[in-house]
């Protein structure tokens, strides 16, 4: 009878550990999404006077252009139009390359600690890059930024204001080296980032000031910019 009842045992024990071999285990976790350190800021090389105000050959789009408009996502996960963000007042557009590039966010912080002198002419600021919304996140905490820090990773924007970069091969595999995955900032393949840029855009979405520069380490500092805006202001009819 116990020979029975051992034999019994164990085939009922074999038979439960069939049925939980077969059943499916746990959900596997969900790919969690990289870790986006924003690189220390780095010091620029100011514009030089003469040269403040001007687009190379071929990039950026010039003074007196009616920009198209376009949706984007802000930092905080909300969209925004280009119409939406100059229908009350003039603001500069600028692009930045990312929040993994330190001359980058020496400028992002610029202009966040000047930004009410901007603020007090009339005029509102605006970062774009193709960050993910995340990364557009990172550099907002970062440097405690009041202005939108918005994401463009389909490059609607860039597009637009014609300041797309495609890095080559040879760039990339360098930025590797130096732990800059750009896949993951901006979650495409497209290889692409801004060229350096700033745009001030009135409530008609035209473009009454521009600045670019291909050598991403000179900028113009927040200050010649304020300047450069002031004299447009006073070039406006007088009503």
């Amino acid at each position: 009878m116990r020979k029975l009842t051992l034999i019994t045992a164990l085939a009922l024990s074999a038979l439960w550990g069939g049925c939980r071999s077969q059943s499916p285990g746990p959900a596997p976790a969900e790919a969690k999404a990289p870790d986006l350190v924003v690189s220390s800021p780095k010091e620029t090389t100011p514009t030089a006077a003469e040269a403040l105000g001007i687009l190379p050959e071929d990039l950026g789009v010039p003074v007196g252009t009616q920009v198209p408009d376009f949706t984007l996502t802000t930092a905080e996960g909300k969209a925004v139009s280009l119409g939406s963000l100059v229908a009350q007042r003039p603001t500069l557009v600028f692009f930045y390359r990312g929040g993994w590039c330190p001359y980058c966010n020496f400028q992002v912080r610029e202009f966040q600690l000047h930004h009410e002198l901007f603020e007090n002419v009339g005029v509102g600021i605006a970062a774009i890059s193709v960050d993910t919304q995340n990364g557009a996140l990172a550099a907002k905490r970062a440097y405690e930024i009041s202005y939108p820090v918005l994401s463009d990773p389909d490059l609607a924007a860039h597009k637009a204001f014609n300041v797309s970069l495609e890095l080559d091969a040879a760039t990339r595999t360098l930025y590797k080296g130096y732990g800059i995955d750009l896949e993951a900032w901006s979650g495409k393949d497209h290889h692409t980032i801004a060229v350096p840029s700033m745009f001030l855009v009135d409530s008609t979405r035209t473009v009454r000031w521009a600045h670019a520069d291909m050598d991403y380490k000179t900028r113009p500092s927040a200050l010649a910019v304020l300047g450069a805006v002031k004299t447009w202001f006073k070039a406006l009819p007088q009503e």
